[in-house]
């Protein structure tokens, strides 16, 4: 019961003695304490001295010298409730000052937010106006923006605002993404070297828009039709497809981006060593069979 009592007792004086820099002094308890044990015994022992009448003037000197000392008590309370009014205004600067770096923080934390969908809009705005080069413009659509616009700003967040294009960080977005398509042409490979029949429940289409669905990107059924001596083959045209909306995209961050765009990490070179060409050649055969097989007579452009 006893340490209760105590411990009551040290959170009330805690309490009393505390310094609140968000509430004005007059609502402390400890401005008003100085007061109170001095001001009050002073008008106690003033109180023999109080009189419901005018004194005459020959009492102004005994009541002034009766009153010195009650006087004296009284004026101690004055160092006090100064020197906790200066502790109150210090603390009063700090807090102050610490809501002042809060609000700046929030206000470039917003403002970094507001930025951050600024600029994206403005990209999707460029990438939805955006003339892609021939036949890349007839078999690609971009779907998702937002994935292209993190490969071609990797270092800009919604809390942090970098709208640079470094070369090596953009490199390493696409080549993350690259690594999601050959992850899934890879598995594609095995199941043909196993023998397994392709495109039956699945079609071929949706194996090729799985190419460009890292980037953002969707490559339409029609894009047998652009497969060329250029191009080689659909899988090296879905590459370069997929280069081509990277490299014309990434000329919103600045001129020349092109330049060094990594061609060489959107080619599926290493499926190609991993599998000896003779069966990679002939799952490409058999992709190309498909993808013509199930393009209605309508969209099948004749060369």
């Amino acid at each position: 019961m006893f340490s209760k009592a105590l411990m009551k007792v040290v959170d009330f004086l805690s309490e009393l003695l505390k310094i609140k820099p968000d509430e004005p002094l007059h609502m402390h308890g400890i401005f008003w304490l100085p007061i109170i044990v001095f001001v009050t015994p002073a008008l106690i022992l003033s109180f023999p001295t109080w009189c419901l009448c005018w004194p005459e003037p020959y009492q102004y000197e005994s009541i002034l010298k009766a009153q010195g000392f009650p006087i004296f008590i009284a004026s101690l309370a004055i160092p006090f409730t100064v020197a906790i009014n200066r502790f109150h205004s210090s603390a009063q600067r700090a807090f102050s000052s610490k809501q002042s770096v809060e609000s700046n923080r929030l206000t470039q934390q917003n403002m970094t937010f507001n930025h951050y969908f600024e600029h994206r809009n403005h990209f999707f705005s460029y990438v939805d106006k955006m003339l892609l080069s021939e036949p890349y413009r007839h078999c690609i659509k971009i779907t998702e923006p937002d994935k292209l616009y993190a490969i071609i700003f990797p270092k800009n967040k919604i809390d942090h605002q970098d709208m640079s294009a470094p070369t090596d960080d953009v490199n390493k977005a696409i080549q993350k993404a690259t690594n999601k398509v050959e992850g899934h042409i890879d598995g594609y490979l095995s199941e043909f070297m196993n023998g397994k029949e392709l495109f039956k429940n699945e079609t071929a289409h949706n194996f090729i828009l799985k190419t460009g669905e890292p980037f953002g990107i969707t490559l339409t059924d029609e894009v047998i039709n652009y497969v060329d001596n250029n191009s080689k083959t659909v899988l090296d045209l879905c590459f370069s497809s997929v280069l081509n909306v990277i490299q014309k995209a990434g000329q919103f961050s600045h001129e020349g981006f092109d330049a060094y765009a990594p061609i060489s990490l959107l080619k599926p070179l290493s499926l190609k060593k991993k599998y000896d060409f003779e069966h990679f050649d002939e799952f490409i055969s058999h992709l190309e069979s498909c993808l013509v097989f199930e393009l209605p007579d309508e969209k099948v452009i004749l060369k």
